[in-house]
This record gives structure tokens, C-alpha cells and sequence, in this order.
């Protein structure tokens, strides 16, 4: 069974406050850690791209951990714009 709206709002909600809240000690590499270990977050690697996927939105990079941060952060933002 899918997780339902309240559910993926939260979760989506908590991993960008986890990606915005980050020390600048923090290595992009250490917060993707987190997300997998706290947040559910799913990481795949195939041909040089890299993909992160929490709740239902998925973004991918070519050129690293704090590239694909980036972009995950502004897809969950989207997707939460457009859940209202």
C-alpha cells in the first residue's frame, strides 16, 4: 500500500529541512547518508549518473553528491508547490 498525501508531505517536508538545515561542515556525501538511514531515501548508480528518490520524487546528477542535493531539493519543492 502507498503512503498517503499527510505521509509523503512529511517526509518530503523533513528531508529538505534535513538538505537545508546541513552544517557547512557537513559533506553532501554525509547528508545523502542521513537521508538513506532517517528518511527512507533510495541512491542508484548507473553509468556515471546517480539518482536519490524519497517519497516519490526523484531527481538524478552527472557531477555529484551536492549537484544531486540540488537538484532533489528543487523536484520535492516543486512536487510540494503543486500538492498545496
Amino acid at each position: 500500500m502507498g503512503m498517503d498525501r499527510a505521509e509523503r508531505v512529511r517526509r518530503l517536508q523533513a528531508a529538505v529541512a534535513r538538505i537545508d538545515g546541513g552544517r557547512v561542515s557537513d559533506a553532501a556525501s554525509t547528508i545523502l547518508a542521513d537521508l538513506v538511514a532517517s528518511h527512507d531515501a533510495k541512491l542508484r548508480l548507473t553509468s556515471g549518473t546517480t539518482e536519490l528518490r524519497i517519497a516519490g520524487v526523484r531527481a538524478s546528477c552527472t557531477w555529484g553528491d551536492s549537484g544531486l542535493l540540488a537538484n532533489w531539493r528543487a523536484a520535492a519543492l516543486r512536487r510540494l508547490g503543486e500538492m498545496g
